[in-house]
């Protein structure tokens, strides 16, 4: 009878404990408010203005056939060669002049073979025989030696009939040249830093060193110019390789929601939220807008104003 006793005793206690917590469990409820989460924006900058550029060397020299020269009879480079200013590049022959010395010669022999009888006039037309002939020994091959250090690229196309040149010499500094729309134009300025990278993603910097001031190209149908520009490149000499140029922006833009009164934006601080003076531009569409002053990137501000104001 005891145990029974004790048991309905502890039961008993156990349901008033239970009861106890349920009602202030239920007090609890009715008089928390409801917590309202309010949802954060990253500022960070635009996306980067890009285009695509190809590097090419800083110079060319071109080098020339003159015919008058005669043929070229020996190339001393081949493409690709590194070469110093003052090397040799190639040999001209002249078959014309030849013929002219072969003439002169055989003249000169006539003139030598009857020397025993000669007089002073005949002597005389010796000599000026040999000065002629040393002369033209001169001009028979001539060399042509390189204008400056750089790259060769031989030119396998070019024939007398062309205008083209024989070969290139190609300053081994290289450049990233680039054709622009002129809505990017006002982007860049000179000496402005640029990231370029290349169809792996390697990354370098690059500095803007020339901006066309007239334009290379103009289509009349659109309405649009196009502007050269040249980038120093510290990436080994490929020519003609592609690259992705990509210009900084600093422009923030946040979405309008975020702003109260038309000045005010809440940036978060210690998880709360702080009133933050900014001006502001419009940005061309209903949603965003520009923020000239008072946010930096990286800042965390509330995505919707109202929010705060409704948990204040």
């Amino acid at each position: 009878m005891k145990k029974i006793i004790i048991l309905f005793t502890v039961l008993i206690i156990l349901c008033s404990i239970g009861a106890l917590s349920f009602y202030f469990f239920k007090i609890k409820i009715a008089t928390s408010k409801p917590e309202h989460h309010i949802d954060t924006l990253k500022i960070t900058y635009n996306k980067p203005y890009t285009f695509i550029g190809s590097q090419e060397p800083a110079q060319r020299f071109p080098i020339y056939y003159e015919p008058h020269k005669g043929y070229i009879n020996d190339w001393f480079v081949k493409s690709h060669d590194k070469i110093e200013k003052n090397q040799p590049l190639f040999e001209y022959y002249n078959p014309r002049i030849e013929h002219q010395i072969s003439s002169k010669q055989k003249y000169l022999a006539q003139l030598k073979a009857n020397s025993k009888s000669s007089t002073s006039p005949i002597h005389s037309e010796i000599l000026r025989l040999q000065n002629q002939i040393a002369q033209l020994q001169e001009q028979l091959r001539i060399t042509v030696y390189a204008p400056t250090s750089g790259i060769v690229h031989i030119n396998k196309s070019w024939s007398n009939q062309t205008k083209s040149p024989v070969m290139q010499i190609y300053d081994s500094t290289t450049i990233i040249k680039a054709e622009i729309d002129e809505a990017m134009i006002d982007k860049l300025h000179l000496k402005d830093k640029v990231s370029i990278k290349d169809n792996n993603q390697k990354t370098f910097d690059g500095e803007v060193n020339y901006i066309s001031n007239f334009p290379i190209d103009i289509d009349t149908s659109t309405k649009n110019s196009k502007y050269l520009v040249e980038i120093n490149s510290k990436f080994p000499a490929v020519f003609g390789k592609h690259f992705k140029v990509e210009i900084p922006n600093h422009i923030i833009e946040v979405p309008k929601t975020a702003i109260h009164d038309e000045q005010f934006v809440f940036i978060q601080r210690n998880k709360k939220f702080i009133k933050r003076v900014i001006k502001t531009q419009n940005s061309g569409n209903n949603k965003d807008v520009l923020i000239l002053e008072g946010l930096n990137q990286g800042g965390v501000i509330a995505r919707n104003a109202d929010t705060v104001l409704s948990k204040n």
